[in-house]
């Protein structure tokens, strides 16, 4: 590689361009002309089933939707600015709608999900199903 190959600076041509990438490296994407954030998720199993604890601090539980449709978990909401009357001198959280959307398994029980939101932490959980054992006596 030539050292011209190398290009480690976002290319500060068009606005619309570099705060889209910039959002993407942030962990936002641009949904239809809004950004959409995306909250750090811890996801893992145990014997209970499957847990997804996302990071939503600072959102209040009437703005969080959790659906299970379609073979996957989704979670989206809003963060509200508040736009207080203050001078802001760093604004890294995110404001605005989140989405996260998970494939769950075949075995996932949809009528078996919980959510709940504590100290900024929603943890979501599902079960798995009990495989069906079923013995046949040959005649």
């Amino acid at each position: 590689m030539s050292k011209n190959d190398w290009k480690p600076w976002i290319h500060l041509g068009d606005p619309e361009q570099t705060l889209q990438r910039i959002m993407e490296l942030r962990g936002t994407t641009g949904r239809g002309g809004a950004f959409v954030h995306t909250p750090a998720t811890d996801v893992f199993e145990n014997e209970q089933g499957l847990t997804f604890v996302l990071e939503l601090p600072g959102v209040p539980l009437e703005n969080i939707r959790v659906e299970v449709r379609d073979g996957g978990l989704h979670v989206s909401g809003e963060r509200v600015f508040s736009g207080q009357d203050v001078t802001y001198h760093a604004l890294e959280l995110g404001y605005g709608p989140f989405q996260r959307s998970f494939m769950l398994p075949s075995d996932a029980d949809p009528e078996s999900v919980s959510a709940v939101l504590k100290n900024g932490l929603l943890n979501v959980s599902l079960r798995r199903k009990r495989p069906v054992h079923r013995r046949i006596t040959p005649e």
